[in-house]
């Protein structure tokens, strides 16, 4: 039974977090333990001013040295909440191993060497250069450090990677059930499933119309999320997972870089370019649940590995090797948060001296939309080279959230669903061993989520 959670980084999607506990009532006979190394006083008293229990508040900052001593508090009844962007997650994983505590963060991360690369990102020309700096060699390390454990973790459990995963789980049985394909007969193989239903993309698509009262300068990074988050992803290189074709599309313009570890069949690729440099298009669905076309940022994200892993399929023919649709992420962030990315390139590419996350009041309008975007072809029409379309997704507003008595905006929200819902996930089911989305029912996840995404659509294009 759990009776103590110590919660690693108090950001915004922390006191987000806090905000659904305090909604839902739970967890209310559970110990808190705060670490995180900025005065977070004010916003804790807030936040457990009616909680029967109060709270520890550990104002340093965890790092290799005193990793160990901090976390010795914890037990087999502790839930470690890692929600800090600039945390070794590996770390943090391996001393909840060590104390049979459960295990959850948002995004599997570790920002280390990209602030000062040891070499120009566009001379990158392979995988050694940057190994220990990239989300597929975490997840690789994840599994390894967790081997032989039982005990249920779950990672990288955010709005996205995560939520999303579990919306193109959805989306394709949508998809096939208009195709007269059921998944389940299939014994829930959603890769053979995806293959015959001819699925070629996966894109993750999102875009924030979010407006703020403070704006971004040359010294401060606004954002309705991490600022430290958002700037590592960003300077990070552009990761895809790419079908035969987009391979051929994209290898004559890039040197594709592919991961020496892991799975030798992999679809990943890394691009010398980072996911602040390089854009796509793609088509999302905004408040009303209207298409519309726009181009945002190939920034790396967690989901791109576990997807390409989950849809890997080979094949009946034999002269076809093992391969997964293309998959990445499209992301057009709030224009203050581009803004803040347009002075992180004039400061050669290095982070602002400050950040500011914006709530409550602070936020004047607007909305978060984010989804999949799933592109079949159409096997019946291959002559028409007709493309069919499946978003599935959700559109959350700031006015949504003010409704439902939160002080966080609908970004952070989106994302705090996710990790609530996989907290109890991992408290109601016990023996299952390490996590990525793909490995839990979806239907659990929405059954939690649901209630605080918003507008949640499902639509064929």
């Amino acid at each position: 039974m759990i009776n103590q959670f110590v919660m690693i980084g108090f950001g915004a999607v922390a006191y987000g977090l806090l905000e659904i506990f305090n909604k839902e009532g739970t967890f209310l006979d559970c110990n808190f333990t705060i670490i995180e190394p900025k005065d977070k006083s004010d916003e804790l008293n807030k936040l457990f001013a009616n909680r029967p229990k109060g709270y520890t508040f550990i104002q340093k900052e965890i790092t290799p040295r005193n990793c160990s001593r901090l976390l010795n508090i914890c037990d087999e009844n502790t839930f470690i909440v890692n929600l800090s962007v600039n945390v070794d997650s590996i770390m943090v994983l391996k001393q909840a191993r060590r104390h049979k505590s459960n295990y959850v963060d948002t995004s599997l991360e570790m920002y280390e060497n990209h602030i000062q690369p040891k070499i120009a990102i566009e001379d990158i020309t392979e995988y050694k250069q940057f190994e220990k700096n990239n989300l597929y060699h975490q997840n690789e390390m994840a599994f390894k450090a967790m081997k032989g454990s039982r005990k249920t973790r779950v990672i990288s459990c955010g709005m996205n990677p995560f939520l999303v995963n579990q919306f193109a789980k959805r989306a394709l049985r949508f998809y096939g059930e208009s195709k007269g394909v059921d998944v389940d007969e299939m014994d829930g193989d959603y890769a053979k499933a995806g293959w015959e239903l001819g699925l070629k993309r996966i894109l993750i698509t999102e875009y924030d119309t979010q407006k703020f009262k403070t704006k971004s300068n040359k010294q401060l990074f606004v954002n309705d999320w991490s600022a430290r988050g958002l700037e590592s992803e960003a300077l990070d290189l552009v990761m895809m997972s790419l079908n035969p074709s987009d391979m051929k599309k994209y290898g004559k313009k890039y040197n594709l870089i592919k991961p020496t570890e892991g799975d030798r069949t992999t679809s990943i690729r890394f691009l010398p370019v980072r996911g602040m440099d390089m854009m796509e298009q793609a088509t999302i669905l905004d408040y009303e649940g209207n298409p519309f076309r726009y181009r945002g940022y190939l920034i790396p994200h967690a989901e791109t590995i576990t997807l390409s892993q989950f849809f890997h399929y080979k094949p009946p023919r034999s002269t076809l090797k093992k391969q997964s649709p293309s998959i990445y992420y499209i992301y057009r962030m709030c224009d203050e948060a581009i803004r803040a990315l347009d002075f992180i390139r004039e400061n050669d590419y290095k982070p602002l001296p400050f950040e500011h996350v914006v709530m409550g009041n602070e936020i004047k309008s607007g909305w978060d939309s984010v989804g999949v975007l799933l592109e079949f072809k159409d096997l019946e029409r291959l002559a028409d080279k007709k493309i069919n379309r499946v978003w599935a997704g959700t559109v959350l507003s700031i006015d949504d959230t003010r409704a439902m008595g939160f002080e966080s905006g609908p970004t952070v929200i989106q994302v705090v669903s996710s990790v609530n819902a996989c907290i109890h996930y991992e408290i109601d089911f016990s023996g299952k061993g390490l996590n990525n989305a793909e490995t839990i029912p979806h239907k659990y996840i929405f059954e939690r989520t649901e209630k605080y995404l918003g507008k949640v659509y499902m639509k064929m294009l």
